[in-house]
């Protein structure tokens, strides 16, 4: 089992289009920071490009545009295809199944700050995300067992 969190800024606007059986399906690509700074002092992103399918296609193409920050949770899934040229090629994406509002910081930006988890004493208070009335996305197939908020940061395998 994988389960993918990302967050990051929307790079461009969702494209919302048919499946030819009708199904809706939503791409973007977010940009995610990396969590140290480089040689120069900035910090790089990784681009990663993200597919939503039927009802969370819609919410996503509704509600977030070019810059806005987004949460993103799901599974990471590669596929093969030829392109155009007839090259063979790869194609690495996350598939949400739950897409999240960033809360926002007292200056109106978003707070994406990075969370510094040594201050934390359980794996719920490094989430600030929890518990937030905003989450949007169906409910997991295969619940956790357990509540996370129980969970210590020494009882993380690394």
């Amino acid at each position: 089992m994988q389960c993918c969190i990302m967050m990051g800024r929307v790079v461009a606007d969702p494209v919302r289009r048919l499946t030819a059986s009708g199904v809706p399906v939503a791409s973007w690509r977010l940009a995610v920071d990396r969590d140290r700074p480089g040689a120069d002092g900035q910090r790089a992103a990784d681009y990663i490009d993200c597919i939503a399918w039927r009802g969370l296609a819609d919410v996503v193409s509704k509600w977030w545009r070019k810059g806005k920050p987004m949460l993103v949770s799901g599974r990471m899934q590669s596929r093969s295809y030829t392109d155009r040229d007839g090259v063979r090629r790869r194609a690495v994406e996350l598939v949400a199944d739950g897409v999240h509002f960033v809360p926002r910081d007292g200056s109106g930006g978003a707070a994406m700050q990075p969370v510094d988890v040594s201050a934390c004493e359980t794996i719920a208070d490094a989430l600030p995300w929890v518990d937030t009335p905003q989450s949007i996305g169906p409910a997991p197939s295969a619940p956790c067992e357990g509540d996370a908020s129980q969970l210590g940061m020494g009882d993380l395998p690394f």
